[in-house]
């Protein structure tokens, strides 16, 4: 089990939503047999796994202070990006 929660990485065809779930099961399961995992690490964890088209959201993500750095925060922002990259393909395809 953890080594399949630390090889899972969110696809670029899946949602924030989608992926985030899947990491907040693994991290369920493993507290089921006495693995825990911090917040921190489930932070980074889906920082680090994160599609390309989200590389200007972690660069930004790496000068927000610490204290503000929370998994809900995380998870509120990256959902608005998420947002944010579909508008801009359905823009790109209405020009094409």
């Amino acid at each position: 089990m953890l080594n399949e929660y630390y090889s899972t990485e969110m696809s670029p065809s899946q949602s924030v939503s989608e992926y985030v779930a899947r990491v907040e099961e693994l991290v369920d399961r493993l507290a089921t047999v006495k693995r825990t995992i911090t917040d921190e690490a489930v932070i980074a964890k889906i920082i680090s796994s994160l599609p390309q088209k989200f590389n200007s959201f972690k660069r930004t993500w790496d000068i927000i202070p610490g204290k503000f750095k929370t998994k809900s925060k995380l998870i509120e922002h990256l959902k608005k990006e998420e947002q944010t990259i579909r508008n801009v393909e359905i823009g790109k395809a209405m020009i094409v």
